[in-house]
């Protein structure tokens, strides 16, 4: 059941059910690889595509998330790396590890804010488990090989890409992807890591409504 396909058919199911012609399209974090195979299955539905904090690549993910979870406190490094042998996800010590990882790669602003610490409360582990693993740098879910690169250059329509200078997915990979998408269009929040809308509210919309009306305008 949890399988991307499964996600964009339903995608679909709601366009048509709004019955819209095309839409604007936003994805964000794991959205992205949602709305990238939407675009490439029906790209006659979109009038445009924002892509944030895009994940295009999830083994070059894989690698820039380990990269900074390197670069964390040897403590917070070390709890990671001795749960993850002894396959003890549950533990305080993990969670208080990853929770500080997230305090940095994830969401600067402390405390996180409210709609966010309701996404996270409402998260159900199963679905997060099969699709992606343990943890955000844990990855061994049926998401694990998801590479869309390959056919970037296939994207023909308005594209604007966000990230956050602190983001897990790093701007060094947001712009890779920007590089191999025609007219593409890519903006840094650079006191954000992974939730730019919520940690830079007022620049983030004011950025997407600027996209958009130049989209509408033609």
């Amino acid at each position: 059941m949890w399988q991307l396909e499964r996600f964009v058919e339903e995608l679909d199911q709601v366009r048509a059910a709004l019955q819209f012609a095309q839409v604007h399209l936003y994805g964000h974090s794991w959205g992205t690889m949602l709305a990238l195979d939407y675009v490439l299955t029906h790209p006659a539905r979109l009038n445009s595509l924002v892509l944030a904090s895009p994940c295009a690549d999830i083994p070059r993910f894989a690698r820039d998330v380990r990269a900074l979870l390197a670069a964390m406190p040897p403590e917070i490094r070390d709890a990671v790396q001795r749960n993850e042998a002894a396959g003890t996800f549950e533990t305080e010590e993990y969670q208080e590890a990853t929770f500080a990882f997230y305090q940095r790669h994830l969401c600067r602003v402390d405390p996180l804010p409210e709609p966010l610490q309701r996404s996270m409360a409402g998260l159900n582990p199963q679905v997060y488990g099969t699709m992606w693993g343990a943890s955000e740098f844990t990855i061994s879910g049926n998401l694990a090989g998801y590479d869309r690169t390959a056919r970037l250059g296939e994207l023909t329509l308005p594209v604007l890409l966000t990230c956050g200078r602190f983001d897990e997915v790093t701007p060094a990979a947001t712009a890779e992807y920007q590089s191999q998408i025609p007219n593409a269009r890519m903006v840094i929040f650079e006191n954000s890591a992974h939730v730019a809308m919520l940690e830079e509210p007022e620049a983030y919309v004011q950025t997407l409504r600027e996209f958009l009306r130049q989209v509408e305008a033609g």
